[in-house]
Parts: structure tokens; C-alpha cells; sequence
């Protein structure tokens, strides 16, 4: 039985991968012989940890209890953790099954979910919470994910001989260096464990810089297309090592990104619309806590007067549909607020040219998934449901399918 290593490529669009699979040849070969869904859907919100979480989960944001980067908690909005997540992930499943299960750098996922774990690359420039106005105390979720370490995962990067320098210092290097440096310490991680004396039966890891690089220089731009080259020189790195082994044949391997990207024109910001009010942006959703029903109505037609438009929050845990109210940007218009750095215009040039969150079924949240490997038959899709990825995976791994609301996308049989 052939194992499984999920890589998940952060914001690597649909279109993207359709238009741009020059840049990505070892993508693109993985493709022609395996099976390919051309366009898959986002979650909703269409960003980073729902993406995520979906995938490991298979389950809507209203059960997982992961609809934003940044959720409601009792009485003030808070970033999302690997504890938030109410439902039970593929590696927490796995690992119970009795499957030897790595995570490496794979976000919303809890240490103990897996026999051997590395939190995300970026998790300690994101605890430092520099964005806000005064120190808030770092969750336990993402620390325990900072601190976590694996010395099975020490052992086996010894044995390959990857040593690295330290790390980039987050005050002397740029954001696309330090994701270039994460992503590629979290792929040799990969590959030094996928090609050990004791690999895992399952891998989960993660690339970050496509969707950082879209998010600073933009859609399409000439950095972007070198960040897709990028992860995929990372991606033909772990197979010419499996290669090297002769371990072509021991994985399954799985690619797909959690959203997609597209050009944002302009920026609204809620400081200046709705002032002092309770609100949280996710990409071109706007997240609202009013504090009766008096300011509702008044955020509601502020709101209204930049065509922003209620929308149903039926996708909110219902534990929360009750103070927590959505509102919808017109398209490639997207919210930013900057605590630090606050506007007193209403719209303004946008701080991120590139985002994601965008209106639900939206074509530029879409993005692609790829499947190669023994277990794997050679299948093109035009379409296929969020919901969907994860009994895929959980089909792959051997584990039983009937927890998970969705069909796989694998051929029957």
C-alpha cells in the first residue's frame, strides 16, 4: 500500500494553473499522468485557515468553527488556532487508525495530532502580533505549534545532511525572503523524512510564498510567476529525491492550493465607513458585531452607500449567527484596516494588489488540485466541491469514508 503526501500551494489559482503551467513543468507533468480537477471550489471565506481547515476537515466553515483567519470570541475578535477547529482533522484521524502520520508546517493542525510535527514557518512572525495597537497575549494554539519539536524529524534532516544557517532575521530580510527560506526548509523537511530509515505512511506539508508574493507585487505579476517557479522547483526537488531512493512508488501525492488570487482595484476601509464599531475584514467579507440593533441598521446603510451589500450568514457556526453580521464588497473591491496606520478615507489605493476571500462562488477563488501516484487513475475533471478533498484523502490513507458529507473525486472501484 503506497503512502500519502499532501503539499498544499498557497494561493496558486485555478486560472493560474491553467494559464501559467509553463512556470510549473513538474506541476504540469504530475497532471498528464495523473488526475487533475481543472477548477475547485473555495470555502467560505475564500482565505487562508477556512482553506485550510476545510481541506484537513471536509466539513463547511459552519461546523468546522473556522470561517476566518480572524474569529468572534465572546467579545472581541481574535485570530483563528489549531484549537478552534471543532471537528476532527485527517491527521488526528489517521494517527487513531493507527497510521504513522508527519505534519510538517501544515496550519490548524494541534501538535498531538500527529506522531511527528513541525508548526508553520510563519507562525512566529504571526504571533508577534505586530499589527496590533497594544500587546495582546498569544494564544496557546499557535504556541504549542512554535514550540513543538520532533526529534524523529531531527534525526532523519541529520541523516540527509540538510544544515541551515539561521533563520532570516524578520527585521533584515524581506517577507518573499523569509517565505522562500520557510518554504524550502519545510520541503527538505519532507523530503529528508519521506526518504528516512522510518517514513511516515502520511506527510502533510505546506508552501506559503505564491500567495504572499500575489499579495505584495500582484496578480500575474512577474514576482508571482516566479513564486509558482519556485514552488515547483521544491516540488521536483522531493521527487528527484524520492527518485534518487527508488522511491518513486511509495507515495500518492497530492497538490492543491486553499484559495486562489485575483487583481484588487481598490481598498474600503471600515474605520472611516462604520467608526468605532466591532468589525473584523476577511478579503471582500466584512464581519460585524453590533452592539444593538440601532447601529446595525446605521452600519448597514453606511455601508450601502460604497455598494457593500448584507450577506446571508448562514455559513457562521450557528453558535454565532446571532452577533455576527457579513457583508459583501463589490467585486475587486476588497476591506483593509491597519490598526497601526488607520485612514480617515473611505477608499483608498489597496495595501494588498492581489487577494482572495472574495464573493462566495466567485471564479477567482478557485483553485486546482492534482493527484499522482500507484493509487492514483488518470482522470481530467472540470469541477469539483471543497467538501470533496478530504474523503479523497481519507480514501488514499484507507480510512472510513462515512463521517465525511462529500463523495471523493476518485473513480469508484
Amino acid at each position: 500500500m503506497a503512502g500519502l503526501i499532501v503539499l498544499m500551494l498557497d494561493g496558486i489559482s485555478a486560472d493560474s494553473f491553467a494559464r501559467r503551467r509553463a512556470h510549473m513543468p513538474h506541476l504540469a507533468r504530475l497532471a498528464e499522468g495523473g488526475l487533475v480537477v481543472e477548477r475547485l471550489s473555495a470555502e467560505i471565506c475564500g482565505t487562508s485557515f477556512p482553506g485550510r481547515t476545510s481541506i484537513l476537515t471536509g466539513v463547511p466553515a459552519a461546523v468546522s468553527g473556522i470561517y476566518g483567519n480572524v474569529i468572534w470570541d465572546h467579545n472581541a475578535f481574535r485570530h483563528a488556532t489549531p484549537d478552534d477547529v471543532r471537528v476532527e482533522t485527517l491527521p488526528a484521524k489517521a494517527r487513531r487508525a493507527g497510521i504513522d502520520t508527519a505534519v510538517i508546517g501544515f496550519g490548524m493542525v494541534r501538535p498531538e495530532d500527529a506522531q511527528v510535527f513541525v508548526g508553520p514557518w510563519w507562525a512566529g512572525t504571526f504571533l508577534q502580533r505586530s499589527r496590533d495597537t497594544s500587546p495582546v497575549a498569544s494564544s496557546s494554539g499557535w504556541l504549542r505549534a512554535v514550540e513543538h519539536r520532533s526529534e524523529r524529524l531531527d534525526q532523519a534532516m541529520e541523516d540527509a545532511r540538510f544544515e541551515h544557517p539561521p533563520f532570516p532575521d524578520p527585521n533584515g530580510a524581506d517577507k518573499l525572503t523569509r517565505a522562500a527560506v520557510g518554504d524550502a526548509r519545510m520541503m527538505e523537511a519532507v523530503a529528508a523524512l519521506a526518504t528516512s530509515a522510518q517514513p511516515p505512511e502520511a506527510i502533510f506539508a505546506e508552501l506559503l510564498l505564491p500567495d504572499t508574493t500575489q499579495h505584495y507585487t500582484g496578480y500575474d505579476s512577474a514576482q508571482a510567476l516566479w513564486s509558482f517557479a519556485h514552488a515547483d522547483a521544491l516540488v521536483g526537488g522531493l521527487l528527484e529525491h524520492l527518485r534518487a531512493a527508488g522511491l518513486e512508488e511509495r507515495y500518492n501525492l497530492v497538490l492543491l492550493s486553499d484559495h486562489g488570487h485575483s487583481p484588487i482595484e481598490r481598498a474600503l476601509r471600515p474605520e472611516a465607513i462604520i467608526p468605532a464599531t466591532l468589525f473584523q475584514t476577511e478579503g471582500s467579507m466584512l464581519h460585524v458585531v453590533p452592539r444593538d440593533r440601532a447601529e446595525e441598521e446605521w452600519v448597514t446603510a453606511a455601508l450601502a452607500e460604497h455598494q457593500v451589500i448584507p450577506y446571508p450568514n448562514d455559513y457562521l457556526p450557528a453558535d454565532q449567527r446571532d452577533q455576527v453580521r457579513s457583508y459583501l464588497a463589490p467585486d475587486s473591491y476588497s476591506f483593509e484596516h491597519d490598526p497601526l496606520q488607520p485612514s480617515n478615507q473611505p477608499v483608498t489605493s489597496p495595501r494588498l494588489l492581489s487577494s482572495h476571500g472574495l464573493r462566495p462562488g466567485h471564479p477567482g477563488d478557485e483553485r486546482f488540485m492534482v493527484l499522482s501516484g500507484p493509487d492514483v487513475p488518470q482522470l481530467r475533471l472540470g469541477r469539483a466541491e471543497a467538501a470533496q478533498v478530504a474523503p479523497t484523502l481519507a480514501a488514499l490513507l484507507r480510512l472510513p469514508l462515512a463521517d465525511f458529507p462529500a463523495e471523493t473525486v476518485l473513480v469508484p472501484g
